[in-house]
């Protein structure tokens, strides 16, 4: 709840802050971001987001790291409310907030400022700390890369707010359901299903920058 509550005060505050470096920038806003070639970078941005998303949720879920201090507390702040506030903040308001700010604000700036590369690494690198905990900040950071890659393809930050939302929806779904629990289990069944989920994302990644050069 205290999570919804501060996105809906900030929200307010940041959004003005990115259309202004939009426009500055030149970049695309509103409906220019919902044409038929958008739709291209959405549908993968979604599909490589999920599958990298449960396959590093795995991987780290069956290493020592789990075991971290810091990634507990995370996780119980998380996890720790009402599954349809969870729903609401941690897996829609929350993502819509961070990519408005991160991708659409902090990743474009340095961007714009020293190019592509420093803009990619820098701007994940700042996401995946203001994570304060190592597994967070590892999931965060490849996570953030994509992110900032599909903004860079598509010139908008929707196709990795819908990629985020996506990817935090699946993680509050099978906590609180457990219909993934198979695969982290710590069998070499889960090793293997977790491995070939990041394998899948990283080919959706690669498949969507082959067709975007080719366009």
């Amino acid at each position: 709840l205290c999570q919804i509550i501060a996105t809906l005060f900030t929200l307010p505050v940041i959004y003005p802050i990115y259309r202004q470096d939009c426009q500055l920038q030149g970049r695309k806003t509103g409906k220019e971001c919902f044409q038929k070639e958008s739709v291209f970078g959405v549908f993968w941005a979604i599909i490589t987001a999920a599958f990298v998303g449960v396959g590093l949720n795995n991987i780290i879920g069956m290493s020592p790291l789990m075991n971290s201090i810091g990634y507990k507390e995370a996780s119980e702040a998380f996890y720790g409310g009402n599954f349809w506030l969870q729903i609401i903040g941690s897996a829609l308001l929350t993502p819509l907030l961070e990519e408005v700010l991160y991708r659409g604000i902090i990743f474009q700036r340095i961007r714009w400022f020293f190019g592509k590369v420093p803009g990619l690494l820098c701007g994940s690198l700042i996401f995946a700390l203001m994570h304060f905990n190592i597994v967070q900040f590892i999931y965060a950071f490849l996570l953030g890369l994509i992110f900032c890659i599909f903004v860079e393809k598509e010139d908008s930050v929707y196709p990795a707010i819908l990629a985020h939302i996506s990817a935090n929806l699946i993680a509050v779904i099978r906590t609180e359901t457990g219909f993934l629990d198979f695969l982290i289990d710590g069998s070499l069944v889960a090793w293997v299903g977790s491995c070939l989920c990041l394998l899948l994302g990283i080919v959706s990644l690669v498949l969507y920058l082959k067709m975007k050069e080719k366009k």
